[in-house]
Parts: structure tokens; sequence; C-alpha cells
């Protein structure tokens, strides 16, 4: 059985009861754009798949329990946001009858950020970052590593009020060295160094000893 319209840029609509004692289009296939198109919600009951592609590679199913998006023959599986400064952002349940977003990709400052605390190897965290590592962790397999790719400094920064109070790890002219730095860069500010023999300085960046104190003054350790 055909329905054709031969008509150039015509349609064939189908039409039915709009639930109010007339009639809707619920469905039209557009001859002069190309496009079928839905004029009313398309339900599908649990267990039957909508899927996409010729191969049905993309698929979007409700098993009457959950709810599944999954890539399952080839290529990968994209979700884009193209309008200029817009967000994708992920909302949940947030435990009081509402929801909250978890994780914001922010298109107008290109940042991502998560807005309530973020657990990985925990599923409760206590603070704002909280890592857990399991018990198979060794000295290449941390829980939390800072790696600088590029040439500049390998550090982590602690922030009040927004102004830059301390920093932590390695300037890239002096890689061998563990840094604690106040206000200013570790490669000039440098309170405390560690070098990999084991050697502390404190006001020195080159210590020659287990313990080396040096300042511009007296160099004192008062207990």
């Amino acid at each position: 059985i055909k329905l054709v319209n031969y008509a150039n840029d015509k349609d064939i609509i189908l039409k039915s009861d709009d639930g109010s004692g007339g009639t809707a289009a619920y469905l039209t296939l557009d001859g002069s754009s190309g496009y079928t198109k839905a004029h009313k919600h398309i339900l599908y009951e649990d267990d039957a798949k909508a899927m996409f592609g010729t191969g049905g590679d993309m698929q979007i199913l409700h098993d009457g329990s959950n709810s599944y998006i999954s890539q399952n023959v080839t290529g990968n599986l994209y979700i884009q946001q193209n309008t200029n400064d817009a967000d994708i952002i992920l909302q949940c349940d947030d435990g009081s009858g509402g929801t909250t977003a978890y994780l914001t990709l922010d298109g107008s400052t290109a940042k991502s950020y998560f807005s309530t605390r973020l657990g990985v190897g925990i599923a409760d965290p206590v603070s704002s970052l909280h890592v857990e590592e399991d018990s198979t962790a060794t000295s290449t397999t941390a829980g939390l590593t800072i790696e600088q790719a590029g040439t500049g400094d390998a550090i982590a920064q602690f922030l009040l009020t927004g102004v830059r109070r301390w920093v932590i790890g390695a300037d890239n002219s002096d890689l061998d060295k563990f840094k604690i730095a106040s206000s200013g860069g570790l490669a000039s500010d440098a309170h405390l160094t560690i070098d990999t023999s084991g050697n502390v300085g404190i006001g020195t960046t080159s210590p020659d000893h287990l313990l080396q104190v040096e300042s511009s003054g007296n160099a004192e350790i008062q207990a």
C-alpha cells in the first residue's frame, strides 16, 4: 500500500481528533522541505527503542525501570551544544524533592565546574574534591597526579578570597625539587625546598645538608 503525492512541493498530512472536538495534524511528510514533521508527542512504550543510523547504531530506550542512551555499533557518541555562549548542564535530584545542577560546561567562559562535592574513588566525599585510592596504589599510581606537559610549572595553588596565598609544586627551571611558596612564584619566592636526595632548605633552594636554614639576617631556629 502506497500513499503518494505527486504534486510538486506539496505534503501528505495525517490528521486525527485533537481531543477537543476538532482535528489536528499529527504527522506531515513535507514535500517542499524534504522533512518528516511530528506535530504531537511520540510515545515509545516500554522496551520500544528509538533507533538512529542504518544499522541502528544509536539507540534510546526505556525498559520500564531505567532509561538508556547508547552507541552500539560504530563511532563515537558526542553531546554538542552549538549555541553561542550557551552551556551543557547535567542536573539530578537534590535530595530534597527538587533538582540541582551537578556539572556545567560553560560555553561563555570555556570552563567546566562541579556545583557539588566531587568524589573520585569514594561515594561520599567530605570536601569539594575528595580522592580515595585503593590498596593497590604505588608511587607510580598515586591517587592524585599534577603534571605539566609543556614548559610551565607543575603546581597546585591554594587561594583565599581569590588571592593566591600558597603555591606548591616544581618550577620548570628546577624540576628535581619540590617547593612551597606564598604569594610569589616557586622560582623566586620559595620558602621551603626538598630535593631528590631528601635535603630540606628553608630560605634556600639549594640545600647541601639534611636541613639547611638561611636568611638575609640571622638564620634562627626557635623552639
